[in-house]
């Protein structure tokens, strides 16, 4: 079958979570999807309590797989190997504790196919215990600006709001190894192949910001793990870019961005 779009959804330690992110996908209003789950070593219930959802939607049965990985790599390797597995014309990224809204792929395949893209940003919120605020994403339609706003945090450089063009990673992609900015490190090299970006303006995308997450917690050891782990994806970037854009501009951004990472 040709899918128009693969969504990768690395699985570890969710099993609250996994429920409502997996109905969000399998009741999206595109057709010709495809779902690939990639199990991270995940040591709770959460491939139990996915399979059960699965069970829900027969009619997506044939359209899933699940990738089980020998041993925890962590969430760039994940969706890497996610990547390798998948088929679809577009890839897109929700993080198995997120979820989407029902006509979210749906409206950015079809800018993407309407408009001639290869990157689509939609809108996003974010969701905590306290309130729900949403965000504007795109600032600028050029590569030059839209590289530039998500450099110096203008516009996210998440991998979760966008869907992206399969050819895009034909072209000598390195990919991140840490888990700190490495949506960065993906996003700025896939957008620098980029030929045209879209944009839909509406909120389409749940990030849920865990406040208990381990990753946000503010002891000393986790700031100095952040900052030990944000270094290699910064270095990457400013490695990719080194011979490809050396504006003063360019370099600015990404000493901002190792702050943004390590904050």
């Amino acid at each position: 079958m040709n899918y128009k779009l693969s969504v990768i959804v690395p699985v570890y330690r969710v099993e609250k979570y996994i429920e409502r992110c997996a109905r969000s996908l399998f009741e999206q209003t595109l057709d010709a999807m495809e779902f690939v789950f990639v199990n991270d070593c995940t040591d709770d219930k959460s491939i139990d309590v996915l399979r059960c959802v699965i069970n829900e939607y027969p009619q997506r049965l044939e359209h899933i797989k699940i990738i089980n990985l020998e041993k925890n790599t962590g969430l760039p390797n994940a969706r890497k190997v996610g990547i390798e597995n998948s088929t679809g014309e577009y890839i897109a990224f929700c993080d198995s504790d997120d979820w989407v809204d029902k006509d979210a792929y749906k409206l950015m395949y079809e800018t993407a196919a309407t408009d001639g893209c290869d990157i689509i940003v939609c809108d996003y919120r974010t969701v905590s215990e306290d309130c729900t605020v949403s965000h504007q994403s795109l600032y600028h339609y050029d590569k030059a600006g839209f590289i530039s706003d998500m450099l110096y945090g203008k516009t996210s450089w998440s991998v979760w709001n966008k869907i992206f063009a399969r050819d895009l990673f034909s072209y000598d992609i390195e990919y991140p190894t840490q888990n700190m900015g490495e949506d960065g490190a993906l996003t700025l090299q896939l957008s620098y192949y980029s030929h045209k970006t879209g944009y839909v303006n509406k909120p389409l995308y749940n990030y849920l910001q865990r406040s208990t997450s381990i990753v946000n917690a503010k002891t000393e050891e986790n700031v100095h793990r952040k900052f030990e782990q944000a270094m290699p994806n910064s270095n990457l970037v400013m490695a990719f870019f080194k011979d490809k854009e050396s504006s003063p501009l360019v370099s600015r951004g990404l000493t901002y961005m190792l702050y943004r990472s390590r904050a």
